[in-house]
C-alpha cells in the first residue's frame, strides 16, 4: 500500500489463480519512478476481503509486478484513513491492520526473456527481466550476485541497469552438455544493492 500510486497494480500469477473472471484489454499505460513504461496485460475486477466483506478492486495487470499494489485509486475508493503515527489503517469505517514500514527492499526476481540453449562449456548473456516491489524502486545500481542454478550452471555477477526489462545477465555452462533456459524461468530471486 502506497499513497505514491494512483492506480492498482496485480501480477499475472495472482489472476491465473482466478479462472471465472475476466481481463479486459487495458486502457490505460503505466510508467515507473526510471519513466520506464510497465507492460500492462489487460484490467481486471478482483474480490479482496476484509474478514467477511467483499472488497471489489479494480486492478491493471501485469507480469512485471511481483506483489499486490494497492493504489490511491482503491485507498479512495473504500475511504481508507491511514494513520501514520501509529500505524493503523481503518477501510471503510473498519479498523484493518496494524501497519510497519519496510526498509529499503532487497529481494526481485529476475527471469528469462527467451528461450536460449547454452553450449557445454561456454557463457551467453541471458535477455532477462527483473520484477518489481513498487514503481518506485530505488535507483540505485543493483548487483545480481553469483549464483548455482544447477551443478555446473551459474549465473555471472552482473550489475543490471535501473530499467526492469531486457538487461542482460551473464549465465555460464561448465558441464559437457548443452543446458536450456526457458522464457519466463527464474534466472535469480534475489538481488543486493
Amino acid at each position: 500500500m502506497d499513497t505514491g500510486y494512483e492506480v492498482t497494480l496485480v501480477p499475472r500469477e495472482l489472476v491465473k489463480r482466478f479462472k471465472g473472471l475476466e481481463m479486459k484489454p487495458a486502457i490505460r499505460q503505466v510508467w515507473d519512478a526510471n519513466n520506464t513504461s510497465i507492460s500492462i496485460d489487460g484490467e481486471i475486477q478482483l474480490p479482496f476481503f476484509l474478514d467477511e466483506r467483499c472488497l471489489w478492486t479494480n486492478a491493471l495487470v501485469s507480469k512485471y509486478v511481483q506483489e499486490v499494489m494497492l493504489g490511491s485509486d482503491w485507498l479512495a475508493r473504500y475511504g481508507c484513513i491511514w494513520d501514520f503515527m501509529t500505524g493503523n489503517l481503518c477501510i471503510d469505517g473498519q479498523p484493518a491492520v496494524i501497519l510497519t514500514r519496510r526498509g529499503h527492499i532487497k529481494c526481485r526476481r529476475v527471469l528469462s526473456q527467451e528461450y536460449l540453449k547454452i553450449p557445454p562449456r561456454s557463457q551467453k548473456e541471458v535477455l532477462a527481466r527483473v520484477t518489481l516491489l513498487l514503481t518506485q524502486d530505488p535507483k540505485e545500481n543493483v548487483v545480481v550476485e553469483t549464483n548455482r542454478l544447477k551443478p555446473g550452471f551459474y549465473v555471472g555477477r552482473t550489475l543490471l541497469p535501473n530499467n526492469h526489462r531486457d538487461v542482460k545477465v551473464c549465465v555460464a555452462n561448465t558441464t559437457t552438455k548443452p543446458r536450456m533456459i526457458s522464457a519466463g524461468s527464474y534466472i535469480l530471486d534475489k538481488l543486493s544493492q
